[in-house]
């Protein structure tokens, strides 16, 4: 079955547009042809809708679920922002005790997204930390081991100067008074 083929079609009253179309490859069309918009989605055996403002290959969302799968017993559902094939940032909700509920991934390159901040069942936060919960309400990991690698930083309001910076050196810098 291909794109080409439609398996159902609904059209408006006049006959001069689709409302709604399912193709023969399974994806599912409402108002592809209407001046409102594209409103494209399909699951596919991924389990994924994908909605997209134009064609599949443009930014897009994907809301999607896993779980159950390979003998496992889990639910996930996320969110998935998409810039042509490269991913942006995600938000998982995962019910997995191996992983953190909820996960937030972002893409600060054009390579792959990592792991930016998990909140744990427990209630600890993990910012940068990879999954990784080290008992800490507040757990930061600086994104290496020298004095640029700024693991907390607090400015003064003007945002001329800092007051409390932590580095990956292991260096606390607090400026005035203590």
């Amino acid at each position: 079955a291909l794109s080409t083929d439609i398996a159902l079609r609904v059209r408006n009253s006049a006959d001069t547009a689709d409302l709604m179309n399912i193709q023969g490859d399974g994806k599912i069309n409402f108002n592809s042809t209407l001046a409102v918009g594209n409103n494209n989605f399909y699951s596919s055996g991924e389990n994924r809708t994908k909605f997209y403002s134009t064609a599949e290959t443009t930014d897009n969302l994907q809301i999607y679920t896993n779980g159950g799968g390979y003998g496992s017993s889990y639910g996930e559902i996320g969110f998935l922002f998409k810039n042509t094939s490269t991913q942006m940032a995600s938000i998982n909700f995962d019910t997995r005790t191996s992983v953190a509920p909820f996960r937030f991934f972002v893409n600060p390159t054009s390579g792959s997204a990592i792991d930016a901040m998990d909140i744990f069942r427990t209630g600890e936060v993990g910012i940068g930390t990879s999954n990784t919960n080290n008992g800490g309400k507040l757990q930061i990991r600086a994104g290496g081991a020298a004095s640029t690698d700024i693991a907390l930083r607090i400015r003064n309001s003007g945002d001329t100067a800092d007051i409390l910076k932590i580095s990956g050196d292991n260096l606390v810098s607090i400026a005035g008074r203590i």
